[in-house]
């Protein structure tokens, strides 16, 4: 059985002028990526987890994520609709408004934003919820149709771009807005401001939808701290561990940290992550256990014993796979 190896962010993408500093050499990984089987997969680290978990979803919509992260983050039963109600700061500049996760939130922090909302929105039967201090959850008395793009797509770049719009997505936009308005004065907001911390500006709701589907899926056992695969492995009937394991389960392993120092744009980070990619892969190689590595763009890589044999298959530097331009 193979180990389904899932990588967000392992291959980028990175813009030229990023790669400033000179790349080190991964061998084993840049030997994978030129003689393994290369094949299309979804692109986007929640679809991959989807497919790989026989979770089925149309190509143009959002995925059901919250709903499933809640099963994991919550001991509470799923609250009818739900949406992930993620926390965010809002800086206005002079063509667009950026968004941004504030950090260091803490769980007091958390609860007064929410019982301002709670007591706000206690009639038209919205609750917020924070099981934990940086994820946020909002039950509505409705289905509410949401952008497509969850907060780690959206951080840093023009919100405009990801904004929903239509008659469809006018509770998304009131309750976008009202929150603004709703957190600006709070004593809790200032007092992150005083102490030269990002203040919440508002929540970016995404991830709306009930539980999916389940099918047959081949992974006996899943490992990762993320909530999405938590949740989606509970929801799948799927074992979670951080490890050991044994590679005969099917296991299907998610590292983030790549993605998380992209996302931070913190490339030396990032080199340190791939570091450690490199070194699972390099025991896993040697033991002979064949790999399918996702890096979630659109493409997979099946390694098997056999490839090891392809030499003409010149290897290419990890800097021509993650620069803006190869992708």
């Amino acid at each position: 059985m193979p180990i389904h190896l899932l990588v967000p962010g392992l291959l980028g993408p990175w813009p030229d002028t990023s790669l400033q500093q000179p790349m080190p050499p991964f061998p084993v990984l840049e030997r994978l990526l030129a003689r393994a089987d290369r094949r299309s997969a979804p692109s986007g680290y929640p679809r991959t987890l989807f497919s790989l978990l026989d979770m089925p979803f149309q190509p143009r919509e959002s995925l059901p994520t919250a709903s499933l992260c809640w099963l994991a983050d919550s001991d509470e039963p799923l609250p009818g609709n739900i949406l992930h109600a993620d926390p965010v700061y809002l800086k206005p500049d002079m063509a667009d408004v950026q968004l941004f996760k504030p950090q260091n939130l803490q769980p007091e922090q958390a609860l007064a934003y929410a019982r301002a909302f709670n007591d706000f929105y206690h009639a038209e039967g919205y609750r917020l919820y924070t099981p934990t201090p940086d994820r946020w959850y909002l039950s509505t008395p409705r289905p509410v149709r949401t952008p497509e793009a969850s907060l780690d797509q959206v951080s840093g770049r023009n919100l405009r771009s990801f904004v929903a719009a239509g008659e469809q997505s006018r509770d998304w936009s009131s309750l976008f807005t009202e929150a603004q308005m709703l957190f600006h004065e709070l004593p809790v907001n200032l007092a992150r401001q005083a102490a030269g911390e990002m203040p919440v500006s508002g929540i970016w709701l995404s991830g709306g939808g009930p539980l999916p589907v389940t099918g047959d899926h081949e992974i006996g056992l899943v490992a990762g701290d993320d909530p999405l695969l938590r949740g989606a492995a509970m929801h799948a009937g799927v074992g979670c561990q951080a490890g050991p394991f044994d590679p005969e389960e099917n296991v299907l392993i998610v590292r983030q940290g790549c993605h998380s120092a992209w996302l931070a744009l913190d490339f030396s980070t990032w080199l340190e992550q791939v570091q450690q990619i490199e070194t699972l892969l390099r025991g896993w190689i040697q033991a002979r256990i064949p790999v399918i590595l996702y890096p979630c763009n659109g493409r997979c890589w099946h390694w098997q014993l056999q490839n090891k044999m392809r030499l003409w298959r010149r290897k290419c530097e990890i800097a021509d796979y993650v620069t803006t331009k190869n992708q």
